[in-house]
């Protein structure tokens, strides 16, 4: 955790600046029981990905964004400042590796996200406060999460595949790369995401708190 808050992937202002935050008890000791606790969370992101407030995140960002690839061959024409240097590069050069970054390396979507929340429902299934205890889960409730763990293992793989795609074209053929990609492929996978995540969060919104 050291090691990455003061990590320097990415663009610089997107730098954790050695940023830290802690939590801390309350006053009177209290916390609510660990199974009580996971279903909030979890309830949380379902929310945060079926019901954003906004239109660029979740299930309506990820729409956009696979729509916005069919016009890449027209939208990332011309060039822009890298967001690594002060070299003008082409715009459609910046973007696959920006993606690449926020999906693979420094960011917080795509596989990253993907691959953490993944680890995180698979420690659930380890944790006996789920199957006893105050507040315990349900049999179908821990079903939910051992039948969604490879769809969400699965869409992980789809984002790695899309940046993988976009960082060998910006590598191999830099300003040429938007002529070396297929759209429809691209598009297709995303869309793919887009279904995948749609049904596992539907079945992840079951698990509520009772």
């Amino acid at each position: 955790l050291k090691m990455a808050r003061g990590s320097k992937e990415g663009p610089s202002f997107l730098h954790p600046k050695n940023s830290q935050y802690s939590m801390i008890r309350r006053p009177d000791g209290k916390h609510p029981p660990l199974a009580a606790g996971i279903k909030l969370a979890i309830q949380q992101v379902v929310n945060h990905i079926l019901r954003p407030s906004v239109n660029y995140v979740g299930i309506q960002g990820l729409k956009r964004f696979a729509n916005s690839i069919k016009n890449w061959k027209e939208d990332l024409q011309g060039s822009v400042k890298s967001p690594y240097s002060n070299k003008i590069i082409p715009l459609s050069k910046a973007t696959f590796e920006l993606i690449h970054g926020y999906v693979e390396t420094w960011g917080t979507g795509g596989a990253a996200f993907r691959n953490l929340y993944r680890m995180f429902l698979e420690e659930i299934l380890l944790l006996p406060e789920i199957k006893e205890g105050p507040q315990a889960w349900t049999g179908e409730e821990v079903k939910i999460i051992e039948d969604v763990i490879p769809m969400i293992k699965n869409s992980a793989d789809n984002w790695t595949n899309i940046a993988k795609i976009l960082k060998n074209a910006a590598d191999e053929y830099d300003k040429d790369c938007i002529n070396h990609i297929s759209v429809d492929e691209l598009h297709n996978m995303a869309l793919c995401i887009v279904n995948e995540e749609e049904k596992l969060f539907t079945k992840l919104s079951k698990i509520k708190i009772r």
